[in-house]
C-alpha cells in the first residue's frame, strides 16, 4: 500500500523539494502579500482617536500577527522560489502554520473572555464611583 504524497516523510523533509505549481506560487504570494496589507490596515484603524484602551490592545495584537506571519510567508516563499536547500523544505510552510495558529489562540481567547471581563469591572467601577466625592477643579 502506498501512501499519498503529503503524508510521506519524503515529502515533508526532501531537502530540495520540486517548486509549486504556478497556480499555488501566486495563490501563496498574494495571500501572504494581503496579511502584511491586512496588518498595516489593522495597525493604522488602531490609531483612530476614538478607539478604546482594549480595542486597541486587540488591533495591535492582531497587526503584529499578521505582519510577522505575513513576513515570515514571504521569506518562505523567496526561500521555496530561489530553491534553496532545508530553508525551502515543506516542513517549514506547516510549522509557519502552526505558529500562526499558535499565535491566533490566545487572541481569541483575549477577544474572547479577557475584554468582556474588563469590561464589566469598568462598568462596575465607574457605578461605583460616581457616588464617590471627586477633586475640586
Amino acid at each position: 500500500m502506498t501512501l499519498p504524497p503529503p503524508l510521506t516523510l519524503t515529502f515533508w523533509f526532501q531537502p530540495l523539494p520540486p517548486p509549486f505549481l504556478p497556480m499555488f506560487e501566486v495563490a501563496i504570494l498574494v495571500v501572504f502579500a494581503a496579511l502584511v496589507i491586512a496588518g498595516i490596515i489593522v495597525a493604522v484603524i488602531r490609531l483612530r482617536p476614538k478607539t478604546d484602551k482594549l480595542a486597541k490592545e486587540l488591533l495591535r495584537r492582531i497587526a503584529t500577527v499578521l505582519v510577522v506571519i505575513g513576513l515570515s510567508g514571504l521569506l518562505l516563499y523567496s526561500f521555496t522560489y530561489e530553491r534553496i536547500s532545508y530553508f525551502s523544505m515543506r516542513v517549514w510552510w506547516a510549522v509557519l502554520f502552526g505558529v500562526f495558529v499558535a499565535w491566533l489562540v490566545p487572541i481569541v481567547r483575549f477577544a474572547t473572555k479577557d475584554i468582556p471581563t474588563a469590561r464589566k469591572e469598568v462598568a462596575e467601577r465607574e457605578k461605583f464611583e460616581k457616588w464617590l466625592p471627586k477633586k475640586k477643579k
